[in-house]
C-alpha cells in the first residue's frame, strides 16, 4: 500500500515535459491543468476554425502579435509546425482588461462566478494549417482548471471557454494581418 500511494504521489507530482520538449520532438502538445486527471492534450480541445487569405507565415506573425496585445505571454512559437501556445497562464481575476467569467465558464457558488474567485490555470493554442499559396487556416483551443484560493481544501473544478478569447485572438489576429 505504501509503494502504490508513493507511485502515485511521484506520477502526481512529475509535471508533464516542457511544451517546447515536446514540439521537438514530433508530440503533441500536452499540458497539466488542476482538476484534469492526464495532461490535456491542446490539438484535441473543442476549437474554433478560421480561414485567412494569407499565407502561413503573416497569419504566424499576426497571431505573435495578437497573443502580445492580449497579455498572452508565448510559451513557444513554431513557424515549421505552425504552432503558437501560451501553456503557463496561471491568473486571478482578469487577464488583460476581461473578467476570468467572461472568459471561462468553472460554474457558479453563492459569491458568483467561480472563475473570477480561483487561481486559473489555462493554456491557449493557436495552431496554423496551409491551404495553398496564399490561404491558410488556423484553429485556436483554450483548455483551463481552476483551484480555490484557499488551496487544497476545496477540489479542483475544470473550466470550459465561453469563446469570448478566442474570438477577441481571431479578430485581433485578421486586423494585424492586414495592418
Amino acid at each position: 500500500m505504501r509503494i502504490a500511494s508513493a507511485l502515485l504521489l511521484v506520477a502526481v507530482a512529475l509535471p508533464t515535459r516542457s511544451v517546447k520538449s515536446q514540439v521537438q520532438q514530433g508530440r503533441t502538445v500536452s499540458v497539466r491543468l488542476p482538476a484534469y486527471n492526464t495532461p490535456v492534450v491542446l490539438d484535441t480541445v473543442d476549437t474554433q476554425t478560421h480561414h485567412e487569405d494569407a499565407m502561413r507565415a503573416a497569419v504566424l506573425w499576426a497571431a505573435r502579435k495578437a497573443f502580445e496585445e492580449l497579455e498572452l505571454p508565448i510559451t513557444l512559437a513554431d513557424s515549421t509546425r505552425g504552432l503558437v501556445i501560451s501553456a503557463d497562464l496561471s491568473l486571478v481575476r482578469r487577464l488583460g482588461k476581461l473578467r476570468m467569467s467572461q472568459i471561462l465558464d468553472c460554474g457558479t457558488n453563492l459569491n458568483g462566478p467561480i472563475a473570477d474567485q480561483y487561481r486559473v490555470r489555462m493554456a491557449v493554442a493557436l495552431f496554423v494549417d496551409s491551404l495553398g499559396p496564399s490561404a491558410s487556416e488556423y484553429r485556436i483551443a483554450v483548455a483551463a482548471g481552476s483551484q480555490s484560493l484557499e488551496g487544497a481544501t476545496r477540489p479542483p473544478l475544470a473550466c470550459s471557454s465561453t469563446g469570448v478569447l478566442e474570438e477577441r485572438l481571431a479578430k485581433l489576429l485578421s486586423k494585424k494581418i492586414w495592418t
